[in-house]
């Protein structure tokens, strides 16, 4: 389970996170333009979660196309956002090297 906590939760439509993801540990495959307008750029990225409180999306970054969705649940108590993603979805293995950037939704 992914899960996202922000101190301000006031507004749960104003934030958005995203993961991106290097499966492989290597700069030199996937993509680095991460998705979402993030105007970020990381070098080796296979995947890329976008979640928000309106769901979430993962992302293949070499083509942009979207790969799954999945259901958001906010908890206003906990000021958390929560996705759950299969397993099957992200096959662990490997060296990994994941980023996080959050913003405005």
């Amino acid at each position: 389970m992914w899960r996202v906590d922000w101190n301000t939760l006031l507004d749960p439509r104003v934030p958005i996170a995203e993961w991106a993801l290097d499966t492989d540990g290597n700069a030199k495959t996937g993509g680095s333009r991460w998705p979402a307008q993030a105007n970020v750029t990381s070098p080796g990225i296979e995947r890329a979660l976008v979640v928000t409180s309106r769901g979430a999306q993962l992302v293949d970054v070499s083509s942009g196309k979207i790969v799954a969705s999945y259901a958001t649940v906010v908890d206003k108590a906990a000021r958390s956002f929560l996705v759950r993603v299969p397993r099957s979805a992200m096959p662990v293995g490997g060296t990994w090297r994941i980023r996080l950037v959050a913003g405005l939704a």
